[in-house]
Order: C-alpha cells, then structure tokens, then sequence
C-alpha cells in the first residue's frame, strides 16, 4: 500500500473512528510535557490595541480589528478557583484545550502599520513578524487576488501538540472542528458589522506556512479569512455571477522563502518536548496543494459539482433574538456564552428548535461552494409539538422523520455514555458522505466538510445562548451514529455531536 492510500482521508477517519468495546489506555502525560495553551513571541515588539468594544463601527480600523480579536480568540473572563485563575475564551475548544492561533496579514490599517503578525491573547496585543505589505505574497499562496485589496485577512492556524497529547491522532478532527467554532464568532461579528468576509480553504500550504514561520509538522494553516468593507462576489468563467473564487493566480509575488523579518525570534517552547503523531501530520501533508494551479483547479473541480449561485450571503449572527424576543448584541452572546456541563430533561419549545436549525443550516459561503456537503440529523427527546425521534433535516424549518420513538437511552450510549446526550431536549449530528466529499474535493474535502460542521456546531452556541437555552459538544460512536441515522456506516464521516437543552 503506498503512501497515498495509508494517508488518505478515508483511512484516516478510519482509523481514528470511536468502537464500543475498545477501551483506550488512559493518557498518562509527564505534567512536564503538558504543553502551554498560548503560542508566545516573547521577544518581540508589542503592538498595543484599543480596548475591544461592542458598538457598531464602520470599516475596518484597529479598533475594529481588535474586537473582532477579542471576541473571536480572546479571553472574555477570568475566575479564581482553587487558588488558580480559569480563563475562559470566546469560543469553545476540544477539553479547553486552545490550540487555534490567529495570524493577522494586512495594509496600513488605522495605526497599525502594514505587516504580518501574530495575535498574542495573554496580552492581547499584535507581535510584528514581517513589515511591509505581504498581501500580495498571501494572495500568490491563495491564488486570489480578492486578498491582494482586502484591508485585512485574518489566518488561522492549529498547533497539533497542544490537543495531540490528550486526545492524539483523533486530535486532528478537533484541528477543524474548533477552528470551525472560532469562525462561527468571527463570521457573526462580521456580518453584525456589514464586512464582508471569504473564507479560503484552499491555498498552497508550504507557502502560507512559510509567510507565517510556521513549522509544518507541528503547526499548520487552516483557512483564510479575507475582511473587507465591501461586498466582493466569487466569479469565474464557469458562473460570472457568484461560483467560487478568481479561477486565475494573481501576478506573482516576490518570493518569501526567508526566514521571518530579522527581528523575529522563535515562539516559547510549548513544553520540555513533545510526542510527534506522524498519522496526523502525513495525513494533512498528502492532501497539501502544491502550487497556485492546484488551487485553481482544486476550486473550479469543486464549484463544477455545486454552484454557489444559489447562496444567499449569510445574514445569520447579525443578532440573537432572546428569550423574550429582545434583540441582542453578538458580543454580549459571545461574552456569555458557556458549555453545559450536565442538562435538565426538559422539553425546548419548537420555534427554539426552528431557531437552532436556522442558525446551524444558515449558508456558509467558502471558496470551495460546497454547503450541501454535511447533512444535519437530529434525536429530539423533548420538543413541545414534536413527537420524539429521529430526523433528518432537509432544510431549515423540514424535518423528515426517520422514526418516531423515545430515544433518549440510545443518545446516551451513542456518546460513550454520556448522560448529558440523553438528558438534552435534541442532539444534533452533523455528516457527510466520504465518496461524496472524494469525489467533490478530494482528500482536501475532509478538511472542508470538518470545517463546517464546526461552523454548524458554533452557530448552535451562539444561538442557544441568545436563546436561553444551553449547548455542548460531545464525542460519539462513528459507527453506531451511522446506524441509528440510517446511514452507511462505510460511507458515513459522522463530523460532529452537539446535545442542547436546558
């Protein structure tokens, strides 16, 4: 078997899939190897931010920029417990383990001077890696040049160590699930704010790495996200209307192939070493793009299969309507926004669940046009005017009902028994087909589709907090989540579990 098979998509998820009955060994990890849950600068320059703020601005300046920082990545409280100060971030992570990093790419920006940097969250100040104006060198790695006259793009990356050493290779689900989660913030307080953005899944990997110093077997780019201040529609020949992205490469751009600017040092250790899980990395490096060409064909080959003309541009996350149907400020849903730890079994009513349906199915429009390529199912438990059962969402506000039961103990033992699945109002289950994602994207796709469910599952937080209802991510049985569906099991990448309720 060669390479490429052993480190497909497909053989991945296979491999990292969840079986009742195998029980695996528990993490023992040296405290000393426990890895920091900040990537640091140290020694380099500190540029000051303003203090995020909730009001409304327009365009895009450093005070804007630094909300949509601090309330996409940032910590949005501390509490003392035991002695030790808990910080909570604004989006929620795998075991609270913060592994995403945001690299800012931009013009001259309000007083920030054109540059790359790096978003240091402890201080919440932006650490200069290279001066000048590198959106040229990131639009040649995008091959679009959408980002060559964005004031700013924001890069978000994943650390692997920092989930691999409590969850190890089942941790690079998590690379896409919490990076999708991440978005789901930046994307609501964008739209809140009329700027829009493009999220880029598809770029050549080793360049945008090497821009941002990254080390590839440890840290890795995830997606792209341009911000701008006026609509700019995705057009290529195929479609002129609104497809995919520029199907051509920008000019080229001088080449970045040195190390970072001469001031840059190297980021702290994150702990005394560290466990290198060789699955995860060679599984991301076989489903690399290797040039602007790549990148061109990668999208044209995925917009071919399914226009985005059809996508309205998502107006979810403007605002949450509360429970009292008062309008709310994103910020204030971010800020108090929490995991449920454990749920009461009480019913939800069913325009809160239209409402959460809504906010997760809402469109996410992404280079590579694909919004259909993750189905929504649900176990709903207690829902006033629904029977309980199992559904499938075939769009928002139509449910087709798979079966109609109390399936309440089955949700438990689907989730590696965990009660909270069974004491929620609803579970909803994200999927995708893996010939589907194949055939559409490639191995790349299973970037995508994990992606979106992370999208789907953060939208859930944002709209169950404004609701005043409560939500959760939990791990599940591949498998068995195929079967209860009735899907293929063979055929079925179950994405992501969220339980919400009361």
């Amino acid at each position: 078997m060669n390479d490429s098979v052993i480190y497909s998509a497909r053989a991945y998820h296979e491999a990292t899939k969840h079986r009742r009955g195998f029980v695996a060994p528990a993490r023992r990890v040296d405290a000393a190897l426990i890895p920091k849950q900040y990537k640091r600068y140290v020694d380099l320059p500190s540029l000051r931010l303003p203090s995020p703020g909730s009001s409304e601005r327009t365009g895009l300046d450093s005070a804007t920029l630094s909300t949509l920082l601090h309330y996409t990545a940032g910590i949005i409280r501390r509490r003392e417990v035991g002695g030790r100060t808990i910080e909570f971030r604004a989006a929620s992570c795998t075991g609270a383990l913060y592994h995403v990093e945001i690299y800012v790419v931009c013009g001259d920006t309000g007083d920030i001077p054109a540059g790359v940097y790096h978003y240091d969250v402890p201080s919440e100040t932006l650490r200069p890696l290279r001066a000048g104006d590198h959106r040229p060198h990131l639009a040649a790695a995008c091959a679009t040049d959408i980002i060559a006259t964005a004031p700013a793009t924001l890069v978000f990356t994943s650390t692997f160590w920092r989930n691999t050493w409590r969850y190890e290779e089942r941790a690079y689900r998590h690379v896409f699930w919490d990076t999708g989660t991440v978005l789901a913030n930046l994307l609501a307080l964008t739209a809140s704010r009329d700027l829009d953005t493009q999220v880029l899944t598809g770029f050549v990997d080793n360049d945008l790495a090497t821009l941002l110093g990254l080390d590839p077997m440890r840290e890795v780019p995830v997606c792209a996200v341009s911000i701008d201040t006026t609509t700019t529609s995705w057009t290529s020949p195929d479609n002129p209307q609104r497809v995919g992205a520029h199907s051509h490469a920008p000019t080229a751009a001088p080449d970045v192939r040195d190390p970072l600017a001469p001031n840059a040092s190297p980021s702290e250790a994150l702990s005394r070493a560290e466990i290198e899980y060789p699955l995860i990395w060679r599984t991301h490096e076989a489903a690399n793009l290797r040039d602007p060409n790549a990148v061109t064909t990668w999208r044209a080959r995925a917009t071919r299969q399914h226009p985005l003309s059809s996508q309205a541009r998502p107006e979810h996350g403007r605002r949450g309507e509360g429970a009292g149907g008062e309008v709310t400020p994103i910020e204030s849903i971010i800020t108090r926004r929490l995991s449920a730890r454990r749920f009461k079994p009480e019913p939800i009513s069913r325009p809160q669940l239209d409402a959460l349906i809504d906010a997760a199915a809402s469109p996410i429009l992404l280079d590579a046009g694909v919004t259909d390529l993750v189905r929504t199912h649900l176990l709903a438990h207690a829902v006033e005017g629904l029977e309980p059962g199992a559904f499938h969402v075939e769009h928002p506000g139509t449910l087709t009902a798979l079966r109609h039961a109390n399936l309440r103990s089955n949700a438990t033992a689907l989730a590696l028994d965990q009660p909270a699945a069974g004491d929620a109002a609803v579970n909803f289950y994200f999927t995708a087909s893996v010939s589907d994602i194949e055939t559409r994207l490639g191995d790349r796709g299973y970037r995508v589709a994990q992606i979106i469910a992370g999208i789907r599952s953060g939208r859930l937080y944002l709209a169950a907090t404004a609701l005043g209802v409560r939500a959760t991510g939990l791990t599940f049985y591949d498998d068995e989540v195929a079967t209860a569906l009735n899907l293929d099991p063979q055929d079925t990448a179950v994405l992501m579990l969220m339980a919400a309720g009361r």
